[in-house]
């Protein structure tokens, strides 16, 4: 989901884009290619963003071309931006992105203005986000909204069958990448109370009935976006 809306944003600026569905194969076209600007995913199968990064550095310098790396992450900390910068990135932002910072990024690390942390947390959140929500619309359309929001539910099926098996196994690891993975998705689409519930919900993984309340809460989020589409 987070990739499907970075490229449509993408090809909405005009550009050329290679997906990966991990490091490992991020690393494979970063060294096949010919790169001006990597959108870097921390957590990502086979091997993370911050060891896909040294490894792209490490070729470069014996190239002696060098792309620019933009971290792209829903852990948005100064622990996480400092971590990124020792790995080589040249840039951090937190998702959900907006077309409008991507479009910062895309004309380059000069034009972009990292924006200062902040420890402060709101503690309402409404159901959904509807500036974001305008901005996809605005961007894709609304049957293009539609589609990705079929796309979410569907992709979150499968993530809360691998959650109920991460927590019948006792699988906390598994459980934390399935959450995770949960938020982001869910705040690239503006669904913004279900995204902060899943990051509360990481510190306590595998509480017996977190599985029935992200199915509920899943079930109220799809109506709301339903009600949404049908306004």
């Amino acid at each position: 989901m987070n990739r499907d809306v970075a490229q449509r944003f993408l090809k909405k600026l005009g550009q050329r884009v290679t997906m990966a569905i991990d490091g490992l194969e991020g690393v494979s076209q970063a060294k096949a290619g010919d790169f001006d600007l990597i959108l870097m995913d921390m957590q990502m199968p086979v091997m993370d963003g911050l060891a896909a990064t040294r490894e792209i550095r490490a070729r470069e310098r014996e190239t002696g071309k060098r792309a620019c790396i933009v971290a792209m992450t829903a852990n948005a900390s100064d622990t996480d931006r400092a971590l990124c910068m020792e790995a080589g990135m040249d840039a951090f932002v937190a998702k959900p992105i907006t077309l409008a910072r991507l479009a910062e990024i895309v004309r380059g690390p000069e034009a972009f203005v990292q924006p200062p942390m902040s420890g402060e947390t709101r503690s309402d959140h409404p159901v959904i986000d509807r500036e974001r929500r305008l901005e996809l619309t605005e961007a894709f359309g609304a049957d293009g909204l539609k589609e990705l929001d079929d796309s979410f539910f569907s992709d979150a099926a499968g993530i809360l069958r691998a959650f109920h098996a991460a927590l019948s196994a006792g699988d906390a690891a598994s459980a934390d990448r399935a959450l995770h993975s949960l938020k982001g998705a869910s705040a690239n689409l503006g669904f913004v109370d279900f995204s902060t519930f899943t990051e509360r919900a990481r510190s306590d993984t595998l509480r017996a009935d977190l599985g029935t309340e992200i199915e509920k809460r899943l079930a109220t989020i799809r109506e709301a976006g339903e009600q949404a589409h049908a306004a």
